[in-house]
């Protein structure tokens, strides 16, 4: 590609480049959460690796050679190091298992078979009959069509899924919010990205190759620089927000307690249990944090790390809990048949018609009065 667009194309394919491996090799030698650096690092080197070949070219350099070849087959190991550094990310302390191996057998069998489909050259005469059937179509299905690149995209999509449910799956209580947050979003942002591209396939398929009878796909005609630019761009966030991120785990553990400490939290624990279920104190719409642990006779900061400690949770959400059960058993209760949703919310001590929505919502992802149908509908009433 020559002119201006082509100038500023070799530009950013060259910067991302040469950030990539700067980067890469930065995160090699760190020491901190090496495991999660190295599966960044190794990303970040696959990606200056495909950006490098695509910069030769621009040059007439390495067309179709196994230099250019072997940038596929590696394409197939992007989505499991993202999904490995997202994993790794996300525990305290990680180790590479056998599970995490079978993560690249796809790149084993692309090998496998790009090697079979270009041994086909050996045989090819001219004719079809010089190849057997499954060197035939092996070979026109590999190379004649953009089966290699959709496929990639396709598993750089599941993985995608996969280190997004790892994402979620962290305890909200352990989450480090800044890290956290730009994982799901680079997650997510990438996924969409890797979406585009296999509908694009999709329809260069569909639209070009069935229907126009065209001999080579559009995408490497009007697609594949903005694709790389893309690639690019993403190892430019990887590269400077991974490097920031080299030390940090996507996790806060929580503190560990002494035993004298947790013995102390684990009898206020038990006192609490006890007073939420005799006197009901949560029903007082106007209980805060103090007072319940004057109630206990304790300190309030002793009650705050109880419930932190023993129970994992906090006041609100605490007492929130207590009062959606009430207001349940209520419900339910045939004697309450005449109150309202709001007044029976009242009752159990919600303060406000807001607070009682926000709750049932957040629990139950439904509103009050489709939470009530569901819950009468289940208990046969």
């Amino acid at each position: 590609m020559s002119g201006l667009f082509g100038t500023i194309t070799l530009i950013f394919l060259s910067i991302g480049c040469a950030q990539g491996v700067f980067f890469g090799i930065q995160l090699l030698a760190t020491r901190s959460n090496p495991s999660k650096n190295r599966f960044l690092a190794c990303l970040l080197l696959l990606f200056s690796y495909r950006l490098f070949n695509q910069i030769l070219l621009f040059f007439g350099i390495g067309k179709y050679d196994w230099w250019y070849h072997s940038t596929l087959e590696l394409s197939w190991s992007y989505g499991a190091l993202i999904f490995l550094y997202v994993k790794a990310s996300a525990k305290t302390s990680y180790t590479f298992s056998q599970s995490d191996r079978l993560l690249f057998i796809p790149v084993v069998l692309q090998i496998i078979l790009s090697i079979f489909v270009r041994s086909q050259n050996f045989f090819w005469d001219g004719t079809r009959e010089s190849l057997s059937w499954l060197g035939y179509w092996g070979y026109v299905l590999w190379m004649n069509y953009s089966t290699v690149p959709f496929i990639a995209s396709l598993l750089i999509l599941y993985y995608l899924k996969q280190a997004q449910d790892c994402l979620v799956s962290i305890d909200p209580n352990e989450r480090n919010p800044k890290p956290y947050q730009f994982t799901k979003k680079l997650l997510t942002n990438t996924r969409r990205f890797y979406i585009i591209v296999v509908a694009i396939y999709l329809l260069d398929f569909l639209l070009i190759r069935l229907v126009n009878q065209e001999a080579y796909y559009y995408f490497n005609r009007f697609y594949y620089n903005p694709f790389l630019i893309s690639i690019s761009i993403l190892t430019y966030v990887l590269s400077f927000e991974g490097y920031k991120q080299r030390k940090i785990s996507l996790i806060n553990p929580k503190p560990q307690l002494k035993q004298k400490d947790r013995k102390v939290l684990e009898e206020i624990a038990k006192k609490l249990d006890q007073l939420m279920s005799t006197q009901q104190p949560f029903k007082n719409p106007n209980l805060s944090l103090d007072e319940l642990a004057k109630m206990l006779g304790t300190k309030p900061y002793l009650l705050s790390q109880t419930l932190k400690f023993i129970h994992n949770t906090s006041f609100y959400p605490y007492i929130t809990q207590f009062r959606i059960e009430a207001f349940k058993a209520l419900l339910l209760d045939p004697k309450h048949t005449q109150f309202s949703l709001l007044g029976l919310a009242y009752s159990a001590g919600f303060n406000s018609k807001s607070s009682f929505n926000r709750a049932i919502k957040k629990h139950y992802q439904v509103t009050p009065s489709e939470f009530r149908r569901r819950l009468l509908k289940e208990m046969g009433q």
